[in-house]
């Protein structure tokens, strides 16, 4: 028995630090904290997340939007008659109109830029206008290149360029 009380004594004796001896634990006030904190940082990153896949989307479309017109264009300055586009692998389902004075080629794309048909579900529209102006000694081509996003609010441009082309 002395033995035991010898041990509990020098037990008692040990420095333990005083936080340990009176550990309670975690307590509820300070878990639904650390939740509440939790959720308001995770937001910003789900807000973080939506906005980069967003902005992907819109790069993505300018890039494929430059890619077509800039090879229509390179098509249009090796030949200037609109009538040999109709070869270019874009133009499968484009619509040839006239619209004041204007050829007009209207070619529709899905959301993965694909060309589809007009009466088929499309998210962007590209616009083609050509015009030319005879002078004396020369005539002029003036082409119109626009690539709208029909499902943006004010579907506003997302590539224009402008070409003349003198012969």
């Amino acid at each position: 028995m002395k033995l035991i009380c010898r041990l509990v004594k020098q037990i008692d004796e040990l420095e333990v630090p005083n936080r340990m001896r009176h550990s309670r634990g975690i307590s509820l006030v300070e878990i639904i904290l650390s939740i509440a904190v939790l959720a308001l940082l995770s937001t910003y990153v789900v807000q973080m997340f939506i906005t980069s896949q967003t902005l992907n989307e819109k790069a993505r479309a300018l890039d494929e939007s430059v890619y077509i017109s800039e090879s229509i264009l390179e098509a249009i300055e090796v030949d200037s008659a609109l009538d040999h586009l109709k070869n270019l692998k874009v133009m499968k389902h484009a619509v040839f109109t006239n619209e004041n004075d204007y050829n007009v080629i209207k070619i529709y794309f899905d959301k993965d830029f694909e060309a589809v048909d007009a009466k088929e579900n499309y998210r962007y529209l590209l616009q083609l206008k050509s015009i030319e102006t005879q002078a004396l000694a020369y005539s002029k081509s003036t082409y119109e290149l626009q690539v709208v996003d029909i499902e943006s609010k004010e579907a506003e441009p997302i590539y224009e360029i402008e070409m003349e082309k003198y012969r």
